[in-house]
């Protein structure tokens, strides 16, 4: 689910970056700023995931993190002049999926790895 998450996260990165080329946006410093944050979002998904997959118990914190931005996102696309029920809908089904996985007695023995 996460790594769904994340190649989804990829497909909107690159297509700011081509937008950010192609087009010439209103405001070019905003334009940036929303490109540099996804693009920082990207790579703490990739570190989520990759630890994770390594048994790491503090990558569940941060998946958690991860989905509950998730759900505010969603909520937000569900409300004000430009709601959109449908990327709202899409936003909040695979996160609220990924909170149920996350707290699975099998991924918390997975993850109960600590640091030290």
């Amino acid at each position: 689910m996460l790594v769904v998450n994340a190649l989804l996260i990829a497909a909107g990165l690159t297509y700011l970056v081509v937008e950010l080329l192609v087009e010439r946006p209103d405001s070019l410093s905003t334009a940036i700023a929303i490109t540099v944050t996804v693009a920082l979002a990207m790579l703490g998904a990739v570190l989520v995931i990759v630890h994770l997959a390594r048994g790491r118990a503090w990558a569940r914190s941060g998946a958690l993190v991860w989905q509950a931005l998730q759900i505010a996102l969603a909520l937000g696309s569900f409300q004000g002049l430009f709601a959109r029920n449908d990327i709202g809908w899409l936003l909040l089904a695979p996160a609220l999926a990924a909170i149920v996985l996350l707290f699975l007695p099998a991924v918390v023995a997975a993850t109960g790895r600590r640091e030290g």
